[in-house]
């Protein structure tokens, strides 16, 4: 299953004054999107730093990412060994070869 999979929601925490109010307070999050998660993570990546602390995605199961969790999951990940030139082990030598360390003929 890829990420395009996976239903999420976008949510986000009712706030005063910039600043999430607490669930001690009564407060729950709201609903602002329910797409694949490629698409919550682009909604949320859009709107603006300074207000991400105000939203997480909730995926199936009850699992809860915050802002910054779901945007670092997002970042790229290196390219496979394969596009490298597939598992090739290349050595480099910290010291340069001695006489001693020549092939026995």
């Amino acid at each position: 299953m890829n990420d395009s999979d996976i239903r999420a929601k976008l949510m986000k925490w009712p706030s005063l004054r910039g600043e999430r109010v607490s669930a001690r307070d009564g407060a729950i999050p709201y609903t602002i999107l329910q797409a694949p998660l490629p698409d919550c993570v682009d909604r949320l990546r859009a709107k603006p730093e300074s207000t991400r602390h105000l939203y997480e995605i909730h995926l199936p199961g009850g699992a809860v990412l915050s802002a910054d969790e779901a945007l670092h999951t997002d970042d790229k990940q290196p390219p496979a060994e394969e596009d490298y030139g597939g598992g090739d082990i290349v050595s480099v030598e910290c010291e340069p070869s001695t006489e001693d360390d020549q092939p026995l003929d």
